[in-house]
């Protein structure tokens, strides 16, 4: 499910994340069974996200290879939302950096299309577990999956404490927002973790590695704006 707001809306809710707040009239994201998953944009971004179709094809090719374009220019379709000081989203042991001054040196960029600026740089990922990857710096030790969850996908309530991010497709190389959703711990256990018999196995073999690394090659050296 997908909400538009107004750009005034938008920063009234990042803002209302950066200080730790929320609406104790919240809507239940979990009730039998079914999970809530919304991604807010603003009209301005709605704008941003219109691309030409040869240029869609391209990016949907490719979302789950994000983590090795390393370009410092803007993607086609491609939003940056700042990182705010998720002090009741974020991981407990991220929380104590986030209070730091250390935190202040930090301008974290975080794209719709998994990928993680700071301080206008895009950051390397660091590929942990096979297929998780991560940002690593010398102040920084932390999950894709939850710097785009924490800011693109909706989460009403003041703490996600006893929460997940879960990929969807159970793909970790896919950090973009609608393939990240929020659910509870307990749902999470649930949730299969590889094949099961009730899926059927095609043995799709689509992909040609040399044509998408030529590709990434390509977009990691052009000139687009």
């Amino acid at each position: 499910m997908t909400k538009i707001l107004s750009q005034y809306e938008i920063d009234q809710l990042l803002a209302a994340i950066d200080a730790g707040v929320s609406d104790d009239k919240s809507p239940v994201m979990e009730r039998e069974g079914v999970l809530n998953h919304n991604i807010i944009y603003s009209l301005d971004e709605l704008k941003e996200l219109i691309v030409s179709k040869a240029d869609a094809a391209i990016i949907h090719i490719i979302k789950r290879y994000m983590h090795k374009i390393t370009t410092n220019k803007r993607l086609p379709g491609e939003i940056f939302r700042r990182y705010p000081k998720n002090i009741n989203f974020a991981y407990i042991e991220f929380r104590s950096f986030l209070e730091s001054n250390k935190f202040r040196e930090y301008n974290i960029g975080v794209s719709n299309y998994g990928r993680i600026k700071i301080n206008d740089i895009i950051e390397k990922q660091i590929e942990e577990k096979e297929g998780w990857f991560y940002i690593k710096t010398k102040d920084i030790h932390y999950p894709v999956w939850r710097f785009v969850a924490e800011v693109w996908c909706e989460f009403p309530y003041n703490d996600a404490c006893g929460w997940q991010v879960h990929h969807i497709s159970n793909d970790g190389n896919n950090n973009t927002p609608e393939n990240l959703i929020w659910i509870k711990d307990t749902s999470h256990n649930l949730v299969p973790k590889h094949v099961t018999d009730k899926m059927p196995d095609f043995n799709f073999k689509t992909e040609n590695n040399e044509e998408i690394n030529r590709i990434i090659n390509i977009i990691n050296t052009s000139n687009f704006a």
